[in-house]
This record gives structure tokens, sequence and C-alpha cells, in this order.
């Protein structure tokens, strides 16, 4: 049996942040305001709107803007993404509890256990096709 732990990293938030950042840094300042109009983020988070603004009119990144819509869109990152595989391969799910304690202090989020299983193929009669599967409960103990 395969285990292994599920989350959001947040070096993958900030790499997805950054891009977005070089992305509408590139587009000027009207791709820019058309760029934050898609976006499908809270209203409410007017903070990115405003330094993503200033970033699209200066040509100079500002340090300060910059890091203040950074730090928006990791957060906002943090939540949004699809939790991905973040450690390796287990052969008991005891070891995850301690990646996870692990992964929690470097920032990771929406942590979570799987078991890699095969199942028989619904399409092809004698085949087996791997797949992920939530970890029940008891064998966390």
């Amino acid at each position: 049996m395969s285990f292994a732990v599920f989350g959001v990293s947040k070096e993958l938030a900030e790499k997805q942040a950054k891009t977005r950042l070089a992305n509408i840094e590139k587009a000027g300042a009207k791709a820019a305001q058309e760029i934050v109009s898609k976006w499908k983020f809270d209203r409410r988070l007017s903070k990115v709107d405003i330094a993503v603004k200033i970033l699209a009119n200066i040509g100079e990144i500002p340090e300060e803007p910059y890091q203040n819509a950074l730090n928006e869109l990791v957060s906002q990152y943090m939540t949004k993404l699809t939790p991905k595989q973040i450690s390796p391969l287990y052969g008991d799910p005891k070891r995850c509890n301690e990646f996870t304690e692990i992964a929690r202090k470097f920032g990771a989020s929406q942590i979570g256990y799987k078991q890699c299983v095969r199942l028989e193929d619904p399409k092809h009669a004698g085949k087996f096709k791997s797949t992920w599967i939530d970890v029940p409960p008891r064998l966390l103990n």
C-alpha cells in the first residue's frame, strides 16, 4: 500500500502569483485593468487591484506595492488551488502525520491524506488502474 500527503505548498502559490504579476507588468495599464476585472477573487480585496494598477502604470516595479500584491495573491492561491501530492510515497499512514507536521511549519495548507489503490478498470476486463482515494480515519491512528 502506498500513502501520500496532498496539499497546497506555499512555493507553488508564490510561483503562480509571481507569474500573474509578471504577465500584468508586461501587459501595460489598459490590459492590466482588463486582466484584473476577469479575476475571480473576492471583489472586497481592493489592495490587489490598487497594487496591480500601480504596477501597470510605473515602468520600474516599486517594492512595496509589488510585495502587497504578491502577498495578497499568495494568500488567495493558498485557499483556491487544487491540492497536489506534496510528499513522497510512504508505506505507512503514520509517516504521513510526521510529514504533515513539517509541511505545516513551512506554510502548506489544505493538507489531506490519500492512498494509492489498484481498482479493476471497468472498460477493460482483467486490467487494473491506480487511483488515489481518501484514507479512512481509522488507519491514521
